[in-house]
């Protein structure tokens, strides 16, 4: 992570940025988003030399973008990326890439969005699905949003995600607050021998009130919490790999952070529990 005077320089170098910052909350450092296709040529360096990681070709879109005037149908502009000091910056920092995104991004010409938080930020791809989202009917998009948690024995339970917003990400992970619900059902067994376990919930089904959860995407210490009354902290798990309980926050991971729990292939348990002060303390634990 940046230190106090480096990331004060970066200030200085994104100061037409600043002006468009929005705080949604004390931990919210949030300051623009822009979308762009990584296009073929965004693939290659202005001397022509083939890119070889996912950060340089993102950066190279900036470049192509602002100086060059080579620009994708899809190509946003941004107010932070306009000095070849910023992007340089943007290459040494890094901006958080999934392991999915970077591989997207390495091996076609993805549409991704870039979105600046705190002093660093996060590339998502936004898929063809996504883009065919935006035409389904609002009820159809509604299922969209509703996760399965988890079906064992003869009942089953579900997320339905109302919002999510990044609060804070660097090269560690992106950590997003999610606003979501869930219901739960129950099933006779002779139903779920019969028709086995449905993927969506009735209807009629009655939809507890809207909570706050918090998920850290990160490829090494991918963590789900939220806030325990009791403890009066936020609490949850850093995910081992691990399956049965932890199965329906795995499943909201996956659909927050595109992409799949991939189960640890060493011997090491790595950190399982969760327990902090305010949310953006995860990047404190991760270190």
């Amino acid at each position: 992570m940046a230190n106090s005077k480096t990331f004060a320089a970066l200030a200085l170098l994104l100061l037409p940025m600043l002006s468009l910052a929005q705080e949604d909350s004390a931990d919210d450092d949030f300051h623009q988003v822009y979308k762009a296709r990584l296009g073929e040529k965004d693939h290659f360096s202005s001397s022509g030399k083939r890119l070889k990681t996912a950060i340089a070709i993102v950066r190279q879109d900036r470049a192509n973008f602002h100086v060059f005037n080579i620009k994708d149908a899809e190509d946003e502009s941004d107010e932070a990326f306009k000095t070849k000091e910023s992007r340089e910056y943007m290459e040494k920092t890094g901006l958080y890439i999934s392991k999915t995104t970077e591989k997207a991004i390495l091996n076609g010409t993805p549409v991704v969005q870039v979105k600046l938080a705190g002093d660093g930020g996060a590339v998502t791809l936004i898929t063809e699905n996504e883009e065919n989202d935006k035409k389904l009917s609002p009820k159809a998009r509604d299922t969209k949003n509703i996760v399965t948690g988890r079906c064992h024995m003869d009942s089953c339970w579900w997320w339905k995600v109302e919002d999510s917003q990044i609060m804070k990400s660097d090269s560690q992970g992106t950590l997003i607050k999610v606003l979501a619900k869930t219901t739960s059902i129950d099933y006779s067994p002779s139903v779920v021998n019969k028709k086995g376990y449905p993927d969506l919930p009735p209807k009629k089904a009655k939809w507890g009130t809207v909570t706050e959860t918090f998920i850290f995407c990160s490829d090494k210490n991918p963590a789900y919490f939220d806030y325990d009354k009791e403890q009066k902290k936020f609490v949850g798990t850093i995910f081992t790999g691990s399956y049965g309980v932890t199965e329906g926050a795995e499943h909201l991971y996956a659909h927050i952070c595109q992409q799949e729990m991939k189960p640890r292939t060493d011997d090491s348990e790595g950190l399982s529990d969760v327990s902090i002060d305010k949310p953006t303390d995860i990047f404190n634990l991760v270190k």
